[in-house]
């Protein structure tokens, strides 16, 4: 079928009308013209719409269920033409992100910081859960940071992130905290602090060459706590340190160096909401 959008109009007012003259008045166009669309469309659909050698002009059953039809099918053009066409400004609503590894979504963070600034309307929520958990309990669309060699069963992917070096946590008071490079041997005396996640990166478990951490944290904001009060080292993104300037410690990057990869899936709605697919070709624009 090939139909341009101003002959669901003017079936729209011819219904309206139930008049050919009546809609030709309405819409500019001859009585010819208003009648040669009418059949174009009958002809299209293989079908006729009105109930022949009547007047007024009424549908007949194929036409009224039509009518329906093109009602629907005009409101959504004229809604994804305004929702294209939206402004920053007029974009209002909710984006949500996991991230439970690193308590914080680490790659996006400065994208994210620029993404509210030119929404003003949308909020981003960061949720802290293990991402199991938050499928089981999230009903709506989100987005998840996960290592990139994780998985979660019918996600859709979305972007694969730089690998984020890592450094260890030296307390400002001693003197590795001076030094540019931290080794294995450098943290071999010292109370070793991980999250769950980073136990589970295999480059770290290799660089660690078989030290085993003394604690084990699955709380993410407890193992920063711990470590702000002197309590052990923990294992971070070097880019953390710019997060919390306040911090008690120091990040210095580990040698040989040691990365974590990460990357960004959807899991939700089979058709992204606006904000969200907003959101997905920012991220494409501004992560090369």
């Amino acid at each position: 079928m090939n139909l341009q959008f101003n002959v669901f109009d003017t079936f729209l007012i011819v219904s309206e009308e139930q008049s050919m003259s009546k809609a030709a008045t309405r819409v500019g166009l001859s009585e010819a013209a208003v009648c040669k669309q009418m059949q174009t469309l009958e002809n299209s659909l293989e079908m006729e719409l009105f109930e022949r050698n009547r007047t007024p002009k009424r549908l007949n059953e194929n036409g009224k269920a039509f009518r329906n039809l093109a009602l629907m099918y005009l409101a959504a053009i004229e809604k994804f033409k305004t929702d294209r066409h939206a402004s920053p400004d007029s974009l209002k609503g909710n984006l949500f992100i996991c991230s439970h590894h690193t308590g914080t979504p680490l790659p996006l963070h400065g994208l994210l910081a620029n993404f509210e600034s030119m929404y003003p309307g949308i909020s981003i929520n960061i949720l802290h859960k293990d991402h199991r958990e938050l499928v089981r309990e999230f009903s709506g669309g989100v987005f998840v940071l996960i290592p990139k060699g994780d998985d979660i069963p019918g996600s859709r992917p979305i972007k694969s992130l730089d690998a984020i070096p890592l450094g260890a946590t030296i307390p400002l008071g001693l003197p590795l905290a001076q030094k540019t490079h931290i080794t294995l041997d450098d943290i071999a005396n010292h109370k070793l602090i991980l999250s769950e996640d980073m136990r589970c990166n295999p480059a770290l478990i290799s660089w660690l060459c078989g030290k085993k951490p003394n604690v084990i944290c699955d709380d993410f904001m407890l193992t920063q706590s711990i470590v702000n009060t002197g309590g052990g080292i923990t294992i971070l993104p070097n880019c953390f340190q710019d997060m919390v300037p306040e911090a008690n410690y120091k990040i210095i990057p580990l040698y040989p160096e040691v990365t974590i990869n990460f990357k960004l899936v959807y899991v939700g709605y089979d058709e992204m909401s606006l904000i969200e697919t907003t959101f997905v070709n920012y991220l494409e624009k501004n992560l090369k």
